[in-house]
């Protein structure tokens, strides 16, 4: 009987002690909304990891690590063949060595990848449509004459004595050795056919660049062996004034991609309002970033801030060149971004927690609510006002 009294949950023998009140039911459909809302932020919180960052000295750039690599996709609305892509860094080093990294795509005005099938496909049925053109009956026979001994360059593509009389001899020839169709607006055979028609042509420029972990630029310009920071001016008057250099970052960044990262620059349209050579400049802290999961796995990348400038270069001698230009900086701090979550036994005590302390609450509002009317429905049956 003595160790009965320990018992902190008193049980009723008849269930019509029991008294259930409208208060008491409100307060319970209240506790359970609240329970619910704590248990599922508690559980977005438990699937969801949280990221933690501290900010150090960078010591690692005295290491074994001394470059980094950028890696970029973006589109340029002009033709692939305008562009010449270098790196420098602040010493005048060249950083550029494994150019097969480097790739650039054309696109004609429809959006599809010059030279892929598909595009091959279309502009054979568009050709097929367009009306042949009239030869004359007199000179018929010597243009078959002339046909017949015809031998079309095969463009280093074949076996010599080998001939590409039509654009598809030369595509075949070509698609044989593995290489590719930059050639399809000068190839004369494709000249002929009409083939090199490709309208408003654009140029998707992508590709790993790896340079050392120091100040350096990246650029993109219309003049070949361009180096920053030359004092010499020179000509720029053959780059029109009508060269569109509008560009669209499908991503732009310093190092490997780390789950749930975002840079500045993904999806970024910059848009060539006014004609002029331009000189677009994205100057760019870069910050050692060493990114760790929640399994302890870690993973060396960069976060950046860029800031964007341009300038439209009127001169015809200028030590500025038209095109597109990263300007980079390594910041001498580094930071540690750590991924955690609650562990099962941390997500099970907050969840005990919240169960517990509702209902708790909940009894003791019941409890006072319950008293307190009881006592005002007493003194009002024996005539007590207040």
């Amino acid at each position: 009987m003595f160790f009965k009294k320990f018992d902190v949950f008193p049980k009723y023998a008849d269930p019509d002690v029991k008294i259930k009140t409208k208060t008491g039911a409100l307060l319970s459909l209240l506790t359970l909304s609240a329970m619910t809302v704590l248990f599922l932020h508690e559980f977005v919180r438990f699937v969801k990891p949280r990221i933690f960052e501290e900010i150090i000295v960078d010591t690692s750039r005295v290491g074994l690590q001394r470059t980094m690599g950028i890696n970029f996709n973006l589109t340029v609305f002009s033709p692939c063949n305008h562009f010449y892509i270098n790196a420098w860094d602040s010493e005048g080093n060249q950083q550029i060595g494994h150019r097969h990294e480097i790739q650039r795509q054309r696109v004609d005005e429809n959006g599809l990848l010059i030279g892929e099938k598909e595009w091959l496909n279309v502009k054979r049925r568009e050709l097929k449509g367009r009306e042949k053109k009239k030869i004359n009956p007199k000179s018929n026979s010597n243009t078959k004459e002339e046909k017949s001994d015809f031998c079309g360059s095969c463009y280093g593509a074949a076996p010599r004595g080998s001939c590409c009389n039509t654009c598809d001899d030369v595509i075949s020839a070509f698609k044989s050795k593995g290489w590719g169709l930059d050639g399809l607006d000068r190839w004369q055979q494709c000249i002929d056919e009409g083939y090199s028609n490709l309208g408003h042509e654009t140029c998707i420029l992508s590709g790993v660049v790896r340079v050392n972990r120091a100040k350096g630029t990246l650029l993109f310009s219309t003049l070949s062996d361009v180096k920053p920071g030359e004092r010499k001016s020179r000509d720029i008057s053959r780059i029109s004034k009508s060269l569109n250099l509008s560009h669209t970052f499908q991503f732009f960044e310093f190092g490997p991609r780390v789950p749930g990262s975002h840079h500045p620059l993904d999806g970024l349209t910059v848009i060539q309002s006014n004609k002029g050579r331009m000189v677009y400049s994205y100057h760019m802290n870069v910050v050692p970033t060493r990114w760790v999961s929640r399994r302890g796995f870690e993973v060396n990348t960069y976060k950046f801030t860029p800031v964007f400038s341009q300038k439209n270069i009127t001169v015809d001698k200028s030590r500025e060149i038209p095109g597109i230009y990263f300007h980079y900086d390594i910041a001498p701090l580094a930071v540690i971004s750590r991924e955690t979550a609650y562990s099962v036994w941390e997500f099970l005590t907050s969840v005990c927690a919240i169960v517990g302390g509702a209902f708790t609450c909940a009894s003791l509002a019941d409890q006072f609510f319950f008293r307190a009317l009881t006592t005002l429905e007493g003194k009002a049956q024996i005539g007590k006002h207040f």
